[in-house]
């Protein structure tokens, strides 16, 4: 009986423990996050050359994209689900960081 126990015992101690809460929970918690924006932080210092007109263009396209998505949101947002927006930006971040690792 008490092999038992210690085999469930010890079962439960590698599989809920050491994969689930150390490992997937942290990986896509706050480990995974902190990882994931120190290194997209990274690359956007990367961006940065101190010349006025990237800096002008840069808060361009990033008021124009956010504005962007908030419109599109607005007139489609009855007929689109927003998962797949959800899957589309961080596909496009993964696409990202995937080429610019290479």
């Amino acid at each position: 009986m008490s092999t038992l126990l210690s085999f469930f015992f010890k079962f439960g101690y590698n599989v809920s423990y050491k994969i689930v809460d150390r490992g997937i929970i942290e990986l896509f918690g706050p480990m995974g996050v902190s990882n994931l924006v120190s290194t997209k932080a990274f690359h956007i210092a990367r961006l940065q050359t101190s010349y006025l007109y990237h800096i002008t263009l840069l808060i361009l396209v990033g008021l124009t994209l956010l504005l962007g998505f908030r419109q599109f949101w607005l007139v489609l947002g009855n007929f689109t689900d927003f998962r797949i927006f959800i899957i589309f930006f961080v596909l496009s971040i993964n696409l990202i960081n995937f080429s610019t690792n290479k």
